[in-house]
């Protein structure tokens, strides 16, 4: 939440190398200095303090605050500047290698020492301090910034960090609420099936990632020379990946989980479905916040979708149990989709919705085999499974296929 807006306005400045405002270097005071500086004063409390909540012991918890606030600086900073810089070369070997420092420090601190949530938390504080080891690699990026670079920063991010603390809200803080209304058992094959769903959510999320630099450069005018392609690919991802993750576990759920986890594979199914919404909703937020600068308009379709999922589960939980979780959470994402949309069509921009519609045959052959294989996705494993299975995947076959015939060759507009 206090990394994350920052983060954007960190990568937009670095992809469009605005000479406007001097957000780069009020970001590094704030995110290497003061933040840090905030972290060690507030572990520092914690432990004079004896500061305990919820039965977990203050060394915890001040390790947890520090290593959360010092990590920022790789995730909120240093990342977003390499990515924007499109080197790949060194944003893959710090991505790595922050990976690697996180699950060998695990293994070592809960698996072999068996320090347990100490060592949970200990393994986060070696992740962020092997993060500032990459600094360096901002050197000469940004320059000393002064009391006007730091309003403009404030200007840019205070609108995005209620976008931020809706997203967290939303992964995090449904389960417990359904909580009131269910079992622990049904909550817990809920967040087996909601773990799943995250997968469809990470792989589009890191597509979206992958794009993002292209509508930090896109300029404001109809060509879109920088998206057009990208917007096609993203639209069929978010019909195709969400289902084809429900599908994929539908088939390995009977093998590899136990009979504890019962009814997983079609919650699974219908969480996946909902990140149909979710992908939708990414690009319209790219062009509002990266290509128009307009963040101002970022926390409306997060906070909408908030509040329809914990409205939704306290008026559905009572009467249809942890379904009820899974319908508002679907329809929270479909929410913020459609908001999304509304309010990039709402900006006095020259960019049409028109524009951003995929090839008829591409969107057909995309919402086909988002289709085929959610019916899949919730049929007993048998053969029609199979052949459903494999007719998904000659229609995804067909819209890679399109996809690569309609923009080889052709001009950028879609």
């Amino acid at each position: 939440v206090l990394g994350g807006a920052v983060e954007e306005a960190v990568f937009r400045s670095m992809a469009r190398r605005s000479p406007d405002a001097n957000y780069i270097g009020a970001s590094v005071v704030y995110l290497v200095a003061i933040l840090p500086a905030t972290a060690v004063v507030l572990s520092l409390l914690i432990l004079l303090c004896q500061f305990s909540p919820f039965g977990i012991a203050p060394a915890v918890w001040a390790i947890a605050v520090l290593s959360t606030l010092i990590l920022a600086v790789a995730n909120s900073l240093i990342l977003p500047i390499v990515r924007a810089k499109d080197d790949l070369v060194k944003y893959t070997v710090m991505s790595v290698s922050l990976l690697v420092a996180s699950v060998g420090s695990r293994v070592v601190f809960v698996l072999i020492v068996q320090w347990g949530v100490f060592g949970w938390v200990l393994a986060d504080l070696v992740t962020a301090f092997v993060g500032l080891l990459y600094l360096p690699l901002i050197r000469g990026q940004w320059r000393r910034p002064d009391k006007s670079d730091f309003r403009a920063l404030l200007r840019f991010t205070t609108p995005i960090m209620p976008h931020r603390v809706a997203f967290w809200a939303l992964s995090s803080l449904a389960r417990p609420l359904v909580a009131l209304y269910v079992t622990l058992g049904a909550v817990g094959v809920y967040s087996l099936a909601a773990n799943i769903a995250a997968i469809a959510t990470l792989i589009l999320a890191e597509l979206n990632r992958a794009f993002l630099l292209n509508y930090a450069l896109e300029e404001k005018n109809e060509r879109l020379a920088h998206t057009g392609r990208l917007v096609r690919i993203q639209i069929a991802a978010a019909f195709i990946i969400g289902p084809g993750i429900a599908f994929a576990y539908t088939m390995v759920e009977p093998l590899v989980i136990g009979s504890e986890y019962s009814g997983s594979a079609e919650l699974a199914a219908a969480l996946c479905i909902g990140q149909v919404a979710y992908g939708l909703y990414l690009v319209p937020m790219n062009y509002i916040v990266q290509t128009l600068g307009v963040p101002k308009w970022s926390s409306i379709a997060s906070s909408l979708g908030a509040v329809t999922v914990f409205l939704g589960i306290t008026v559905l939980a009572p009467v249809i149990g942890i379904w009820g979780a899974v319908v508002s959470t679907n329809l929270g994402y479909l929410v913020m989709a459609v908001a999304a949309w509304f309010l990039l069509h709402r900006q006095r921009s020259p960019i049409r919705l028109r524009r951003l519609r995929p090839p008829g045959a591409i969107l057909a052959l995309s919402i086909g085999c988002c289709l085929v294989l959610s019916v899949g996705a919730f049929l007993p494993l048998s053969l029609g499974t199979w052949i459903l299975g494999a007719i998904g995947l000659s229609l995804g076959a067909a819209v890679i296929f399109r996809l690569w015939r309609h923009d080889h060759g052709q001009p950028v507009v879609p």
